[in-house]
Order: structure tokens, then sequence, then C-alpha cells
């Protein structure tokens, strides 16, 4: 069961769905409602999203049918379906 926390590098499989809207950046608007595979990255220093894990697409491949932009969302506003790979602390 997902407890909340992960690992620098942990990847998950998850759907985008914000609590709120209107701090998206535009290139984060059209993957609301995707379920992908989202890598874990920094742990935010400031703002409103402070330690939160910084979470980004993972798609070594071009498997998601696009060149993704460099889009990073806090793990709040992901629901995690299954920790794919375990990070490291």
């Amino acid at each position: 069961m997902f407890d909340g926390a992960i690992g620098a590098f942990a990847k998950v499989d998850a759907t985008f769905k914000p609590r709120q809207r209107g701090d998206l950046k535009p290139d984060a608007v059209g993957y609301v409602g995707w379920r992908g595979t989202w890598e874990a990255l920094w742990v935010v220093d400031g703002g409103a999203y402070a330690g939160q894990r910084a979470m980004g697409i993972y798609d070594p491949i071009g498997q998601v049918g696009m060149s993704p932009p460099f889009v990073w969302v806090p793990l709040c506003d992901l629901v995690v379906h299954s920790v794919l790979e375990e990070g490291i602390e």
C-alpha cells in the first residue's frame, strides 16, 4: 500500500489530478487526467509545495506519443495506483 512517501528516482503508476488548477503551468495542463509512469525527482524546497517530492514524466523511449516538455508536478497531485520501483533516500 502506498503511504505517501517515496525516495528519489522511484517510479510510480499514477494519474495526474491536481487539487488546484489555477497555478498550473501551460505545459502541465495537457496532462490533467493522464495516467502513466512518473519518476520522483527532487524535494521542493519552497512555496506552496515545500517538502513535496517533484514528480516528472518517465518516458525513456517516447511511449507517451509526443515529445513531452519537461513537466514536474507535486506528488500530492498524483493518484498513485502502484509503486513500480522503489527509490533511494
